[in-house]
């Protein structure tokens, strides 16, 4: 009888452990169940050591990816950490520390958070279940045995996700490890760590020696990166110009799997076409012929296209203005101009792109920052509160104003951005963000988007010029300036007109109860960033109650 109450107890124990990972909330990246933990004291002593021993492969690195599966399969979005591969599943800590926490949720999986000292948080997250060795408060030392290697929460397969947070922001921690003498292997590379240590020591050991390991992976600092055919150098920073007040921007689902396939196909690495993409045309956003006729995302001159047009996605035409067709040429063009023989053959094939050494350093620059450097990151803390959380807060790359664009432009540069998720208090100029934690319903702190305002702000801000307020009231209360005049319309749909900013009051239309906006695109839709759970979506605008008012923009 006993063992068979405990026997049921047991799986009560597991069907609940199980439920909780599966209703966890979905959270937009890799990260611990509540990243606003800080971290306090001074750094912990000792080494930091790889977090996994035996052999081990790197796999997925820091930085912004299309998510390879689950729940997140497709999405475009930050990936928070470093995915590690071991032949042993031991998971080790790297550094001496206290068990902060030992969360579960539906993305991470089951995780053990450990505060380093002096503002230093790891998250080791996707462990399997039960296998965890610690508990919150108990102290840890470098190559002490945490948990096993598992595939639990958003994953495609058994690997340790590992993270490094810097006073609450996550970081790059291939370059953070190597800076404390624990360097990881190039993605796809092998290294070897030390096995788990059973006991604290009684005294400090050196550091983890750095000869059994590979350069460090993907940095913007050295020019070295991963999943690569090649390293690239680095940039000369005293001869950069555009690349000093222009930030690489995010790079679109469709033109990132160009970037990957030209790649792949020509033996060269992506982030080199990534930096042409981002110099040209912000990879695709900037749609104009130049004055010397160059044309297409990866901007070709007819005369050079009918030498090195390429029909990189195999539907019979070669069109410049095809994303595929136009970077496979780009990959072809460096190529046959030498970029594989060497450091000083990447530089001469990039100067044959355009005879400029500026050029030459702007390219290399994004392509470090593509390559390893804090490009589309998250940036900040995303552990701001209230209502006056600043926008466009440097979380994303900045999105450039066309200058004096049309209404239209405005309906363009919405589209854009479909399928982006909604983030309270997310988004703005700069493009899309973290936001803010209002309620627990209410929660962007952990999703990389817009809400309704924000989205505004950054279409009308790339579609023509204009700088809009934040808020939705201060937009559809906003009267322009000395150089946009801001028109207010008959709400009538018969008589809206694309990009026509429309403003809905749940209540009667009285000042500071607008608590919602959108873009008209025509067709009786709008195009608007709805609610939490939702994304940017085109939508038919009948039926939609409450009190309107429609601005129209002009210079």
């Amino acid at each position: 009888m006993k063992l068979a109450v405990r026997f049921i107890a047991l799986v009560m124990v597991g069907i609940l452990a199980f439920l909780l990972l599966l209703t966890k909330k979905e959270e937009p990246a890799e990260a611990a169940e509540n990243p606003c933990i800080t971290s306090t004291g001074p750094m912990a002593s000792g080494p930091v050591r790889a977090p996994v021993t035996g052999s081990y492969t790197a796999t997925s690195p820091f930085g912004m990816r299309v998510n390879p599966g689950g729940i997140l399969k497709g999405r475009y979005m930050p990936h928070a950490g470093i995915d590690l591969v071991s032949t042993s599943k031991e998971i080790v800590s790297a550094t001496g520390g206290t068990v902060k926490a030992t969360p579960i949720n539906s993305i991470s999986g089951y995780q053990v958070i450990i505060d380093a000292g002096g503002g230093v948080m790891m998250d080791y997250n996707h462990l399997v279940p039960g296998s965890v060795l610690v508990k919150p408060g108990e102290k840890v030392w470098p190559g002490r045995k945490l948990a096993t290697e598992g595939a639990t929460g958003n994953v495609t397969g058994v690997h340790l996700h590992f993270a490094v947070r810097l006073n609450g922001k996550y970081v790059d921690p291939a370059p953070w490890m190597a800076s404390k003498g624990a360097k990881f292997p190039p993605i796809g590379g092998r290294s070897t760590a030390p096995g788990a240590v059973v006991k604290a020591p009684t005294s400090t050991p050196s550091s983890e020696s750095s000869s059994s390991a590979s350069p460090v992976a993907m940095t913007s600092s050295t020019g070295t990166e991963t999943d690569m055919a090649f390293p690239l150098p680095p940039a000369v920073d005293a001869d950069r110009k555009d690349s000093k007040h222009n930030p690489p921007l995010s790079i679109p689902v469709d033109v990132m799997n160009a970037y990957k396939a030209a790649a792949k196909r020509y033996g060269i690495p992506w982030t080199l076409l990534a930096g042409i993409g981002m110099e040209e045309t912000g990879h695709g956003r900037n749609k104009n012929v130049s004055s010397a006729g160059a044309q297409g995302p990866m901007q070709f001159i007819p005369g050079t296209w009918a030498a090195m047009g390429v029909d990189g996605d195999g539907d019979g035409t070669k069109d410049v203005r095809d994303v595929d067709d136009a970077v496979h040429a780009a990959a072809n063009y460096l190529v046959q101009s030498g970029v594989k023989k060497g450091p000083e053959g990447v530089r001469k094939a990039i100067w044959a792109y355009n005879h400029a050494s500026w050029y030459v350093n702007d390219v290399l620059y994004y392509a470090g920052k593509y390559g390893g450097g804090q490009v589309g990151n998250g940036g900040g803390n995303g552990c701001d509160t209230g209502s006056s959380a600043p926008r466009g807060n440097g979380k994303m790359p900045a999105v450039p104003a066309v200058g004096k664009g049309s209404p239209a432009q405005i309906v363009q540069a919405a589209k854009a951005w479909t399928g982006t998720p909604y983030s309270w208090g997310g988004g703005g100029f700069d493009g899309p963000s973290t936001g803010i934690r209002t309620s627990s319903q209410l929660d962007g702190t952990r999703t990389v988007g817009f809400d309704c305002s924000g989205f505004v702000q950054m279409a009308v801000w790339h579609g023509m010029g204009i700088k809009m307020p934040d808020g939705s009231n201060q937009q559809i209360d906003w009267t322009g300036n000395k150089d946009v005049t801001v028109t207010h319309v008959d709400p009538d749909p018969a008589t809206l007109q694309p990009g026509d900013l429309i403003g809905v009051s749940r209540a009667d239309g009285a000042p500071g109860t607008f608590n919602h906006i959108g873009i008209y695109v025509g067709n009786n839709q709008w195009i608007d960033a709805p609610k939490p759970g939702t994304t940017i979506q085109v939508r038919t605008l009948k039926g939609y109650g409450g009190t309107w008012k429609v601005l129209r923009l002009s210079y």
